[in-house]
């Protein structure tokens, strides 16, 4: 059995789809499964321009473009790629080098990627595998609501497994795939880390936020109420530091920080790509703040920075919604608040700006968590299991 995993890929790091990829190639490794990380697009993230090999190894995995590199002339050439010939390269790609009882394993939201690619594979007697992440096209306006139904009526059905990262999303896999199919959970993943020697560059305590800032998904607003009550009876000098992709001159919050008072004790440090300085930066945080509000696309997902500030060692505010309900306990490994609550959150702060050993040994429980649940090795024995049960069943 060989397992084609049709993900994301970006040297040296990347956003959560990219580290997740890498965790699930790292863990089937560890497992002693054969894998290689197949990458459609060669521009796969905003078009942005990559200059490493089309194919090679990362950390013991191997990846290939299935496309090979390109260098476009014009915007055309990009589109026609992106909507339709990087589609075909993939099915060609599975056609000549997928062969019976290897699985493809689909690690994309796209329907007629996951369409082509389950297609491709059972024409050569292979299992076609979806990796779920979150609710397919989550939003509740009337064409997210029909292309969502379109995929779980007529896609769906045509697969032979499912992972999905909490189980609301398997109990929706359970509501759409055919009798046969096979459905597991495989929670976020994250590597084990180390304590790392470089400092954060700050002199004062500071609540870190890594990835997007988006309202929706991220609660900013709510977080930014909550600091800002928090620093009328600090005396730390608490910083609030936010790094991504939307942390920087333009971002959408800074009205709002400026209303607040608080725009001089908020750092945007923008996107940080050396993944050596990222983690340094959430392991030296006083704490960190993943925050949900409770929709339908966050009541099914499970963020990847939530498991990067867990693995750090770094207490962690987060609330009940979402795939950590399942792992999480107030005041045990995390501080867990009703999502809304401004004051709620506010205290929290403080407490842990204030009991330093109290949260000391949350952070604490929370890395046991990480390390021995959430990390590859532990998950890509449960997944390698998987696929060899999936394949005794042709």
């Amino acid at each position: 059995m060989k397992v084609f995993l049709f993900g994301y890929f970006e040297k040296p790091t990347g956003m959560a789809p990219v580290k997740r990829t890498l965790c699930l190639a790292k863990g089937l490794v560890a497992a002693g499964a054969e894998v290689e990380i197949d990458v459609i697009h060669w521009f796969f993230q905003g078009a942005q321009i990559v200059d490493f090999p089309a194919e090679g190894e990362e950390d013991g995995v191997k990846y290939c473009f299935v496309n090979g590199k390109k260098n476009y002339r014009n915007g055309i050439e990009l589109r026609l790629d992106l909507k339709w010939r990087d589609r075909r390269g993939a099915v060609q790609y599975v056609l000549t080098h997928v062969n019976e009882g290897d699985v493809v394993y689909i690690y994309s939201g796209n329907s007629c990627d996951i369409q082509a690619l389950a297609a491709a594979a059972h024409r050569r007697n292979a299992k076609a595998v979806l990796e779920l992440v979150e609710i397919p096209y989550y939003g509740d306006d009337l064409k997210s609501r029909l292309f969502r139904w379109i995929q779980g009526r007529y896609l769906f059905p045509k697969l032979d497994g499912f992972t999905c990262i909490s189980e609301e999303l398997v109990k929706y896999a359970r509501a759409h795939a055919s009798k046969t199919a096979l459905i597991t959970k495989i929670p976020i993943m994250v590597e084990p880390r180390k304590t790392t020697l470089q400092g954060s560059g700050l002199s004062v305590p500071y609540i870190v936020h890594t990835g997007t800032m988006l309202e929706r998904k991220d609660g900013i607003s709510t977080i930014l109420k909550a600091f800002a009550e928090a620093k009328k009876s600090d005396r730390s000098g608490c910083k609030l530091v936010f790094a991504g992709p939307h942390s920087n001159e333009r971002c959408a919050f800074i009205p709002l920080m400026e209303k607040l008072g608080i725009r001089e004790d908020v750092i945007l440090a923008g996107m940080i790509k050396d993944a050596h300085r990222l983690c340094s930066l959430q392991q030296h945080a006083a704490m960190s703040i993943v925050y949900r509000y409770d929709n339908l696309q966050t009541r099914c997902g499970f963020s990847t920075k939530m498991g990067e500030i867990l693995a750090s060692g770094v207490p962690l505010i987060t609330t009940p919604v979402g795939g950590q309900r399942e792992y999480l306990e107030n005041g045990k490994n995390a501080f867990v608040v009703e999502p809304g609550n401004v004051a709620q959150l506010a205290e929290t702060i403080e407490y842990i700006l204030t009991h330093h050993e109290q949260a000391k040994a949350v952070g604490a429980a929370g890395k046991e968590l990480a390390d021995e649940v959430f990390s590859p090795k532990c998950q890509g024995k449960r997944l390698s299991e998987f696929f060899i049960e999936m394949i005794k069943r042709r």
